[in-house]
């Protein structure tokens, strides 16, 4: 189960990657999100024992949930609106940080 297109099928190498979790209101996916230069992708982790228990018709709106949330995520500081000065070193870090907050 992961978003169509992840990381896998992108010629760009990943920029950064790292475990998080992905909370939504409907369940909590254990994952990997990986940032390229040209988008996010989150790959769900099939082998946790919290994502084997999740229903597909949850799983569906879940991936769903991510896919927007990484849409909305990317499209609000791409470098037109923050400059790429900024978005390179600012927003790597907060998304850093972000995702160690929700993993560990």
């Amino acid at each position: 189960m992961g978003i169509e297109g992840g990381p896998q099928s992108h010629p760009d190498p990943p920029v950064f990657s790292t475990p998080c979790l992905l909370i939504s209101a409907v369940a909590n996916v254990h994952g990997t999100l990986c940032v390229t230069k040209s988008d996010f992708s989150f790959e769900t982790d099939p082998l946790h024992e919290q994502n084997k228990e999740i229903d597909e018709a949850v799983g569906f709106f879940v991936q769903i949930f991510a896919t927007l949330l990484l849409l909305v995520s990317f499209y609000s500081l791409t470098p037109e609106y923050v400059g790429e000065d900024t978005f390179s070193r600012y927003y790597f870090r907060h998304l850093k940080m972000l995702a160690w907050k929700q993993c560990c």
